[in-house]
C-alpha cells in the first residue's frame, strides 16, 4: 500500500484532498486540504490541527518577504494559547512525489468536517524554508521570526 500521508508538526493525516501536490515556493501561501481517517488520526492528530487553526491569523500573525524574497514573520499568541507557536514542519509519506518537506507558518484554516464521518481540515501555510535547511522549530523561529 502506498504511503501518501501528510504529517503536520508530528500530526498525521491521509493524503491531500486533491489530485496534485501543491506548488511549494518559499515565501508563498499554500492550501493543504487534509483528511483524517484512522482512530489515531481522529482522536489525536485532528484535535492538534484544530488547535493550530484556532486563532484569527490577522490578529496574531504578521508575515511577508524582504526585498530579496526572504520570508519573515511575527506571531503574538495569547498567553493561554493551546500551542506555543504556529510554526510547523510539513512532511510526507514516501510515495508523495514533488515534495521534500518544508517549514511553514500556519496562517489560517477551516474545519470542513461533517461528523460522524471523516474529519477534514484545510490549512493555509506560509512557506518559510525547506525542511532540510533547519534541524528544529526553534532554529526556524530564530532565522525568520521578526520583532517589527
Amino acid at each position: 500500500m502506498a504511503d501518501t500521508t501528510w504529517t503536520i508538526d508530528g500530526n498525521e493525516a491521509e493524503e491531500l484532498e486533491r489530485a496534485d501536490t501543491p506548488t511549494f515556493t518559499i515565501g508563498t501561501t499554500v492550501d493543504l486540504p487534509l483528511r483524517f481517517e484512522t482512530d489515531t488520526q481522529i482522536d489525536s492528530s485532528y484535535p492538534a490541527i484544530l488547535d493550530l487553526i484556532e486563532y484569527d491569523a490577522e490578529a496574531v500573525v504578521r508575515r511577508g518577504t524582504t526585498d530579496r524574497g526572504v520570508p519573515w514573520f511575527r506571531e503574538r499568541l495569547p498567553a493561554a494559547a493551546s500551542v506555543d507557536s504556529l510554526v510547523v514542519s510539513i512532511e510526507t509519506g514516501a510515495d508523495v512525489i514533488d515534495f521534500e518537506g518544508a517549514w511553514a507558518l500556519v496562517v489560517g484554516g477551516d474545519d470542513n468536517s461533517e461528523p460522524p464521518g471523516e474529519r477534514r481540515v484545510s490549512i493555509e501555510a506560509f512557506l518559510l524554508a525547506e525542511l532540510s535547511e533547519f534541524a528544529t522549530k526553534d532554529d526556524v523561529i530564530d532565522a525568520f521570526g521578526d520583532q517589527r
